[in-house]
């Protein structure tokens, strides 16, 4: 995986994060301006994926992608589908994302997993981490074969790697929501995983695995309140710092 950063920003939020804006002094990076995008909220409907997919034509995978908020969660599986080998599918999330749609044609944050699962043959085996253990039951019973589920509630315990397939090659998927609300600010319920336990997690796929490309999401809601929203910018700003140095200090030299 190469040390560089795409940027696609939807609502906005990204600009109000420092950080980024000061990553072309660090790593090669694209902005890619999404914010004209109608049909993108939540769902995504067929016209609004038609234009994404065109927009990603000349975006990596083998990078780091912020994705902006949790609402747009499923711009993972545009990433998924410029795959073209048998790979792994790690999701850091508090929610599975593997609901069906409510309407045909329409990508969703909530089942953009599913979506994945089902309609990419290269796809071989997903690991959901750190799901709330209520919403564990969500995922349906014709793909549960394929996934591996280490909820909530086994946060604090090792992950059993040696249940991975072996040899394959992984894509990171990261929604901030998985993080306890002191350590990122998001726009949907948050888990308790902390920081230290999830760079531990990414430091043993990055140090075992080939790595084809990680996206992160999560950032605040668009319409936060201001006086609300500077601090969850603050918040979310050094976050997001800290793991893009963090996975760029793991990423050998290409």
């Amino acid at each position: 995986m190469k040390k560089s950063l795409h940027i696609l920003d939807f609502s906005g939020v990204y600009q109000e994060q420092t950080f980024l804006k000061n990553m072309a002094q660090q790593a090669p990076n694209t902005w890619l301006d999404c914010t004209d995008i109608q049909g993108t909220d939540c769902y995504c409907d067929s016209e609004a994926q038609e234009e994404i997919s065109q927009r990603l034509n000349f975006i990596p995978i083998d990078s780091i992608h912020f994705i902006d908020s949790g609402n747009y969660h499923y711009l993972s599986k545009f990433f998924c589908d410029k795959i073209h080998q048998p790979f792994i599918l790690v999701v850091f999330d508090n929610h599975p994302d593997t609901q069906s749609p409510q309407f045909d044609g329409i990508l969703s944050c909530g089942g953009w997993v599913k979506e994945v699962m089902e309609k990419n043959p290269l796809m071989s085996q997903a690991l959901l981490i750190g799901i709330s253990d209520k919403l564990t039951n969500q995922v349906p019973d014709e793909i549960l074969e394929k996934v591996l589920i280490i909820p909530q509630s086994k946060n604090e315990e090792p992950i059993p790697w040696e249940k991975m397939k072996e040899n394959l090659p992984v894509y990171i998927s990261i929604d901030k929501d998985v993080l306890s609300s002191e350590e990122a600010v998001t726009n949907w319920d948050q888990g308790t995983l902390s920081l230290k336990h999830l760079k531990q997690h990414i430091q043993k796929l990055l140090t075992t695995r080939t790595i084809l490309g990680i996206d992160i999401c999560g950032e605040r809601a668009k319409d936060t309140h201001f006086t609300q929203a500077e601090k969850a910018d603050l918040i979310n700003n050094q976050l997001n710092k800290n793991l893009v140095e963090f996975i760029f200090s793991l990423t050998p030299k290409v």
